[in-house]
């Protein structure tokens, strides 16, 4: 219940930061290549188009939740060109321009964490020997996640 509780602080507390943005974001100029939906107000134009119908679009990322706007990142203080989607932020990065690398993601995760004030570096490491061990991150990672990689069959 606690969990639960702290989940839905922590969802309310990133609307919060978001609402700003929504009430002064900037429509896309014309000519640009944006897709507008309905559900939420919002459009998807440019680089964030392309990578998201690119990479599973509306089944992977959700709906967008903002337009997109620039943001100090909170790991670089770098600004960037960022858009909010149901389960992501993209990232522009102009110095990967002309790669994959273009558009990355944000770490929601973490900065939802350091809203909790939990640190997920202190968080209890795994056994390397267990069955579902990640060497990355010296953590578990649970085997319904093995599940949710295999390929679906896309929404349209």
């Amino acid at each position: 219940m606690v969990r639960k509780f702290a989940t839905i602080v922590a969802a309310i507390s990133l609307l919060s930061l978001l609402l700003p943005f929504a009430a002064s974001a900037e429509k896309a100029p014309p000519g640009d290549s944006c897709e507008m939906f309905d559900a939420t107000g919002f459009s998807i134009c440019n680089e964030f188009l392309d990578f998201w119908n690119a990479n599973g679009g509306l089944e992977v990322f959700g709906y967008p939740l903002t337009d997109a706007h620039d943001e100090v990142n909170p790991d670089t203080g770098q600004t960037l060109l960022v858009q909010y989607f149901e389960r992501q932020r993209f990232e522009l990065h102009p110095e990967n321009a002309g790669t994959v690398y273009n558009v990355l993601f944000g770490r929601l995760g973490a900065q939802t964490l350091e809203m909790q004030g939990r640190d997920w570096m202190t968080f209890p490491k795994a056994d390397s020997g267990a069955d579902h061990y990640f060497e990355v991150t010296p953590r578990n990672r649970p085997a319904i996640l093995g599940l949710l990689v295999q390929p679906r069959p896309r929404l349209r």
